[in-house]
């Protein structure tokens, strides 16, 4: 055997020997390489949902910045409904009617309601509204309010505070969706009564330039005891409702 084959046959033992104790440290290495490119290219992924989140956050912000910044701030509502709701205790039907005058400026608004009603008895709301986003109750908003409640009814005056929350969705330029929460505090009653109970309203509706006709579904609950916390009523009744109302 030659000197220079066994030159070549120890090097290439001592270069053996170098890589296989040097693996174990490669492939640990190659290993911590793969994980960070994948943890790198997950955080950057870009998907339709993160797209979808985006153009929402954009939208909220545009609106609210809408809200405190519109050049034309004040905006006058005229409107009339007339709802038939039914009783779900003994299936009997009553119908009440709701004229509707409210004023806005920037996010803030009055807002003032007279019923006649079959069931709650007459009486008047009053509102003050809050509109955190939409520049416009004529546009996609969201409004919070708190109001005061007055029905007579056989000769007993109910006073209530309430609280409530809507939301306006358009859908399209013209049609769109609104719902409506309306909760009442406990209040006390002429003859020492308590009433309480709420309102939940969701319409579909269609605007014709100033003229917004609408039409949907209501749920009303009412609760009335005596001073010593005596059930003495406990109504549920739901119906359908239709009006229009003009923005100027």
């Amino acid at each position: 055997m030659s000197k220079d084959f066994k030159y070549f046959t120890f090097l290439l033992f001592v270069l053996s020997v170098l890589v296989f104790s040097a693996r174990p440290a490669i492939a640990e290495s190659y290993v911590v390489t793969v994980q960070d490119k994948q943890e790198e290219k997950y955080k950057n992924r870009w998907t339709l949902a993160d797209w979808f989140e985006t153009k929402r956050k954009f939208r909220l912000q545009d609106m609210w910045l809408a809200g405190v910044t519109n050049r034309s701030p004040y905006e006058f509502l005229l409107g009339y409904r007339t709802s038939y709701m039914e009783n779900d205790a003994d299936g009997s039907t009553y119908r009440f009617n709701q004229a509707l005058l409210g004023a806005n400026v920037h996010m803030v608004g009055l807002e003032g309601h007279y019923v006649t009603n079959d069931s709650d008895g007459d009486g008047w709301n009053a509102l003050f509204n809050l509109r955190p986003i939409g520049d416009a109750a004529q546009n996609t908003n969201i409004t919070l309010s708190y109001g005061i409640r007055q029905r007579e009814d056989n000769g007993e005056r109910f006073n209530n505070q309430f609280y409530q929350g809507a939301l306006t969705l358009y859908l399209m330029k013209a049609f769109g969706v609104k719902g409506v929460y309306r909760g009442f505090i406990t209040g006390k009653s002429s003859r020492d009564n308590r009433l309480s109970g709420s309102d939940v309203e969701l319409e579909a509706f269609i605007d014709f330039a100033i003229l917004r006709v609408h039409g949907g579904y209501i749920i009303q609950k009412r609760i009335l005891k005596n001073s010593l916390g005596s059930e003495l009523s406990n109504f549920k009744g739901d119906g359908y409702s239709g009006g229009v109302t003009l923005f100027f």
